[in-house]
């Protein structure tokens, strides 16, 4: 009911855990390949709950961070969890 599958929220547990990370970490740290990652991360950013902005050494290079939406997602999850075990 929450419209979110296993690999978007690995992807967003990544990003929670390590704001202002690339797509390609983000890739290597859930070990799927960049080309997922990256249509995983346009849907995510789609239902707003990550957003990517350039870099400050890199404009090449999007760092994604959480929105409040996301974060609001993963903690609703992570509850879910825990009531469970």
């Amino acid at each position: 009911d929450l419209d979110l599958t296993a690999v978007q929220f690995s992807a967003l547990l990544s990003i929670k855990d390590n704001p202002d990370i690339d797509a390609t970490r983000v890739s290597e740290m859930i070990s799927f390949d960049r080309t997922t990652i990256g249509h995983v991360l346009e849907r995510l950013e789609r239902k707003g709950w990550i957003i990517r902005k350039g870099g400050v050494k890199d404009k090449r290079t999007k760092l994604i961070r959480l929105t409040p939406a996301g974060k609001a997602i993963v903690q609703k999850v992570s509850d879910r969890v825990n009531s469970i075990g």
